[in-house]
């Protein structure tokens, strides 16, 4: 009896014994997989995703596109240049950092463009329609140079690193910092009570980025050229007392601008 007592008790501590060291093998096992999964993540893995696109398209100033960039690492990244690459054909520079900018561990950020006026040989209003995440990646110029950038699922486009892309060309036509609409033709500086100008956009149709003493459009007739529009804003100026700057700003334009002050004898500077 004593014989089966002590045979029972060896064969729990033996049972026990192998438990403890397998549970201790996987134990360490496991460890040693996180450690080594972890080693990747910050020394090797180069997974930046794309997790969302989306353009802007302004009336009166530049189209913009954006992206949403995560960083799936637990190292950083510095980044000079984001390209977007569209149908595996066309880049267009997105994003110039004039001092590198570092994306942390696990962080995402937005990147917008600058405003376009024009692009070519694909339009910006164009582009901005034609870019998703189906159809486009972007590459993103790193310190530990270029990584392929795509959405959460992969592409449907396949990545060929090879292809020869076409550059799109951009065009920026711009006033007092803005980037102004391709069909931007004048700008209308008005004298403010604070004693500071507003800039109000007029495009070529004659439609105005904001209402001045209750309208937001000029006639035909007024727009026919910048003389009809610096002689409209002038009998305006005359009866409401309005001082003003007018600037021909169009794409490729005359650069001309003419100045009003309006005082008691109404005269003109």
């Amino acid at each position: 009896m004593l014989d089966l007592i002590v045979n029972t008790a060896t064969q729990q501590y033996t049972s026990f014994i192998i438990f403890k060291e397998i549970f201790v093998f996987t134990s360490n096992l496991a460890v040693t997989l996180i450690s080594m999964y972890t080693a990747w993540l910050r020394f090797f893995s180069k997974n930046l995703v794309a997790l969302g696109v989306s353009s802007s398209h302004d009336r009166f100033y530049g189209d913009t596109a954006s992206v949403i960039i995560e960083n799936r690492t637990f190292s950083s990244f510095t980044i000079n240049k984001i390209y977007v690459v569209y149908n595996n054909e066309y880049k267009l520079l997105l994003k110039k950092f004039e001092e590198p900018f570092v994306i942390e561990p696990f962080k995402a950020c937005k990147f917008t463009s600058k405003g376009i006026t024009q692009s070519s040989p694909i339009d910006i209003q164009e582009l901005s329609h034609l870019m998703t995440l189906a159809d486009s990646y972007y590459i993103v110029e790193t310190s530990r140079g270029n990584i392929y950038c795509t959405g959460k699922k992969q592409s449907s486009k396949k990545i060929n690193k090879k292809a020869e892309l076409t550059l799109i060309s951009c065009h920026y036509n711009s006033f007092n910092g803005k980037v102004l609409n391709i069909n931007a033709s004048y700008v209308l500086s008005i004298l403010c009570e604070s004693g500071s100008y507003k800039d109000i956009v007029i495009d070529k149709y004659g439609l105005m980025s904001e209402d001045l003493l209750g309208f937001n459009q000029l006639s035909n007739e007024a727009m026919k050229d910048f003389k009809s529009c610096c002689d409209y804003f002038k009998k305006l100026g005359t009866e409401q007392g309005l001082t003003f700057n007018l600037y021909d700003i169009a794409l490729n334009g005359s650069n001309q601008y003419y100045r009003f002050k309006y005082n008691k004898q109404n005269s003109q500077e």
